[in-house]
């Protein structure tokens, strides 16, 4: 039973982060674009339907997505935040604070401004696809370090292995493909 009231609590969970992405993101209670050019199509039990519909769509978004992708670890999300969702919104907040008062103070009028900001354009691609990256190091990949023996409790807590790291206990076994190579040296 501990179980089952863990698991619906996961699914009543989905749901409100469903109810809430419908309010917040997707119109609430009313019609999506093309429906809502009709007369009458928020009135009355209307509204109650677009509201389920589209809380049905996140459910079904969020069941294919948990379906589909693999399960990551905690430090694969942490670094994917730090790394990038982090820096992307700064500068995400950065650009619009600028933006705004460009348009108060009325910068963009000119036609060195547009140049400006298509070279910039320009160069925020080119960096993107071909700057920044490190070579992997020899039989690593990059930004890798040599982290030495696994320790399965670092810090207290049970952690599983990362990249290419081996639990103590599986040191001494060997992958069929190493079994395969060990077995034709032998013969």
């Amino acid at each position: 039973m501990r179980f089952a009231m863990f698991f619906m609590a996961e699914y009543m969970n989905m749901i409100t982060v469903s109810a809430l992405a419908a309010t917040l993101f997707l119109g609430g209670w009313h019609a999506p674009l093309p429906f809502n050019l009709l007369p009458g199509a928020d009135s009355g039990y209307w509204g109650f339907l677009w509201f389920v519909v589209k809380v049905l769509v996140m459910l079904f978004i969020f069941i294919w997505l948990r379906g589909t992708l693999p399960r990551l670890r905690y430090d694969q999300f942490m670094r994917f935040g730090w790394r990038w969702l982090i820096p992307i919104s700064l500068v995400w907040t950065l650009m619009i604070a600028i933006l705004r008062m460009g348009q108060r103070e009325g910068w963009f009028s000119g036609q060195g401004f547009w140049i400006a900001a298509v070279a910039v354009f320009i160069v925020l691609v080119g960096l993107a696809f071909f700057g920044g990256r490190e070579e992997p190091a020899e039989g690593g990949m990059a930004g890798e370090e040599d982290v030495g023996e696994f320790d399965a409790f670092a810090g207290g807590y049970p952690v599983p292995p990362m990249g290419d790291q081996v639990l103590p206990e599986f040191a001494q076994v060997l992958t069929p493909d190493e079994q395969r190579a060990k077995e034709g040296s032998e013969a």
